[in-house]
């Protein structure tokens, strides 16, 4: 499976419609248990990608590195050999 990843214009549905930015309450285990359970999902991983002062492109970067370190491969990249 391949995923593309691209930058949101200002007319994305993501702006439009919104999302769920969720942080855990009490323990990173604890949460990351009662998500799985009342959702019936698996987390991969769960790594913080930004803080207030963070840009866009540094949000960006982050993300990137994060899904790379977790195997992902980045289309284009010069150590994709696909």
């Amino acid at each position: 499976m391949k995923y593309t990843i691209k930058k949101p214009k200002k007319d994305d549905p993501i702006f439009k419609e919104g999302f769920v930015v969720s942080s855990p309450k009490k323990n990173l285990q604890d949460y990351i248990k009662h998500r799985e359970k009342t959702e019936n999902k698996k987390n991969l991983f769960l790594e913080p990608i930004a803080n207030q002062n963070s840009s866009t492109e540094e949000i960006y970067q982050r993300l990137v590195n994060i899904l790379v370190k977790n195997g992902w491969k980045i289309k284009g990249d010069e150590h994709d050999n696909n």
